[in-house]
C-alpha cells in the first residue's frame, strides 16, 4: 500500500486494527484474541470504563511518537497483541472502514476506529522474541460461521466483543464488491457464510 501523509485532525483521537482472515482448507477462520478483564480507560467524567474478557480483533491507538500512519498502528498493534507477522503491503486502503464516533475519553471530541480486512490462505508466521501484550490471554481461531458467544467450551467462557462484531459485519459489507490483491472475491467469503 503507498503510504499517504496521515494528519490526525485536532480533538480526534485514533485506533487501527486488522480482521485477519485465513482461509483454512477454503474455510474462512477469523484471527481473535482474548483480552482479560479489568484494563481501565479514564472518561472525561473522571470515572473509568473497565475492560469486560472478550474476544476481539486485534487493535490499538494511533502513537504519533512511533506511527507514521494508520497502518503503522494497524501492523504494530497486530503484531504486539497476536505475537505473528503481519507482511509488509498486506493492509489496502481499499479493504478498510473508518467509524467514527463521539468520545468518551478526556482531550477528545471524536475518536475513529480504522480497520483493515486481510484474506489469505496463507497463515500468519509467528515471531520470535516478540513478547505479547500483558492484556491478552491468548489467540484462537474461530470459523466465521461460528464466532465465539460465550455459552460454549470454544468460546472458553467469553464472547466476542459486541462493538467488535458490528465493525466486522460493517468491513464485510464495505468489501463486498471488492477483491483482495490476489483474487480473492469477498462476496464469495460472504456467500460462504450465508449460503445465498
Amino acid at each position: 500500500m503507498e503510504r499517504a501523509a496521515f494528519k490526525p485532525e485536532s480533538g480526534v483521537s485514533y485506533s487501527a486494527g486488522v480482521a485477519f482472515i485465513f482461509l483454512k482448507n477454503k474455510i474462512p477462520h477469523l484471527l481473535l484474541m482474548l483480552q482479560r478483564a479489568g484494563e481501565k480507560n479514564l472518561q472525561k467524567s473522571g470515572g473509568f470504563f473497565v475492560e469486560e474478557r472478550a474476544w476481539k480483533m486485534p487493535m490499538g491507538h494511533f502513537n504519533i511518537r512511533i506511527d507514521t500512519s494508520l497502518t503503522d498502528t494497524a501492523q504494530r498493534e497486530f503484531e504486539e497483541e497476536t505475537g505473528c507477522a503481519l507482511p509488509k503491503g498486506v493492509l489496502d486502503a481499499k479493504l478498510s472502514i473508518s467509524i467514527r464516533i463521539p468520545s468518551d475519553r478526556p482531550d477528545a471530541e471524536f475518536h475513529e476506529d480504522t480497520f483493515f480486512l486481510v484474506v489469505t490462505d496463507k497463515e500468519p508466521k509467528p515471531l520470535k522474541d516478540v513478547a505479547r501484550d500483558k492484556v491478552i490471554e491468548k489467540t484462537k481461531w474461530f470459523p466465521l460461521s461460528k464466532l465465539p458467544g460465550g455459552d460454549d467450551a470454544a468460546s472458553e467462557g467469553a464472547g466476542m466483543a459486541f462493538g467488535h462484531r458490528k465493525k466486522l459485519a460493517r468491513l464485510l459489507l464495505a468489501c463486498e464488491n471488492k477483491k483482495t490483491k490476489d483474487g480473492i472475491e469477498i462476496r464469495k467469503l460472504l456467500t460462504s457464510l450465508t449460503g445465498k
